[in-house]
């Protein structure tokens, strides 16, 4: 009795000093992956904010650069003498083929500026952008992702988007002290008036006293042969190509977002604010990325509409002594 009792003492010892043991190795198992788990968050917040705050080297970069190749007087700003066009690129070298392409045949593009802002160090896109004809004059401004952009990984990529964004227009606005800029994404085709369309906007509608245009916008999904190209209509904002008046990015600049859909905030806070978004008619880019961040068209029918039913002209349009007309929906 007294030896099987003995025994039950052992192996209750036995069975208490694994369940210890166990339960430190658990508790230590336990602490390290929340370790690993703060890391990662940490690893992540603090590359958003460094998307957002990156900026101030590429910013004196532009500059330098522009002042040796003579784009622009620095000193004074670019004002009213062109409007340029910001461009964030970074990883679909399919779809940017068909932009530089479509860009090269812009009416005017060799009076502006195609300020580039390159996120990541695909070898792909830069020799694309090496091989840019040369009446097209450009700024590109690489970047290298930090953190070997794991962020990307566990989230979308709006957040870089929405950094090389405001870059863009940050740069515009206030180094080179341009009066207007238009956006153009790297899977939108513009048209052959794109650029005058934006110069005639600006001037009959951005550049107006009290006006509460916020924003001139170039896509129209159910553009046909028979739209006017001279007609526009309110809408909500959208980011397919866009252009505005530095006396706007104040506003921009306050609406902006690290971590959401930048475009989508500026949208609701628009609506707000109650300014106004002008669409045309006749569309002035075609969106060719049906597969984005927060696009992702599957259908067959939808695809068709983009792909072949939307019209977009190839054509010279003469905006000389045109007004602009505007319509309700």
């Amino acid at each position: 009795m007294k030896h099987c009792s003995s025994i039950c003492t052992k192996l209750f010892n036995i069975i208490k000093s694994n369940v210890l043991f166990g339960r430190y190795h658990y508790l230590l198992l336990l602490r390290f992956f929340i370790l690993i788990i703060i890391c990662l968050l940490l690893l992540y917040f603090s590359s958003i904010h460094y998307y957002s705050f990156y900026c101030t080297n590429r910013f004196q970069q532009g500059l330098i650069e522009a002042n040796k190749r003579n784009l622009w007087n620095t000193i004074n700003g670019v004002r009213n003498q062109f409007m340029p066009i910001l461009m964030p690129v970074c990883d679909r070298p399919h779809y940017l083929k068909k932009v530089l392409n479509g860009l090269a045949t812009v009416d005017g593009i060799s009076e502006t500026l195609v300020i580039i802002s390159q996120d990541c160090a695909l070898s792909s896109i830069t020799s694309m952008l090496s091989s840019i004809p040369s009446y097209i004059r450009t700024l590109i401004l690489p970047h290298t992702p930090p953190y070997f952009s794991l962020p990307r990984y566990v989230d979308t990529n709006e957040y870089a988007t929405s950094a090389n964004v405001k870059f863009l227009l940050e740069f515009a606005f206030e180094y080179m002290l341009a009066d207007g800029a238009i956006l153009l994404e790297s899977d939108l085709i513009p048209s052959v008036d794109f650029y005058r369309y934006h110069q005639w906007t600006y001037r009959n509608l951005l550049n107006i006293n009290n006006s509460k245009i916020l924003s001139i916008h170039s896509f129209n999904l159910y553009s046909t042969n028979l739209s006017d190209p001279y007609t526009l209509f309110s809408r909500r904002f959208d980011s397919w190509g866009w252009s505005t008046a530095r006396t706007r990015w104040h506003w921009f600049k306050n609406q902006w977002t690290k971590y959401k859909n930048w475009d989508r905030i500026v949208t609701r806070k628009a609506k707000q604010d109650q300014w106004i978004c002008m669409l045309p008619k006749l569309s002035r880019t075609r969106m060719i990325g049906l597969k984005g961040i927060n696009v992702n068209v599957y259908n067959e029918s939808e695809k068709k509409q983009f792909e072949e039913v939307m019209y977009m002209s190839n054509k010279v349009i003469e905006y000389n002594g045109k007004k602009p007309k505007i319509v309700s929906f």
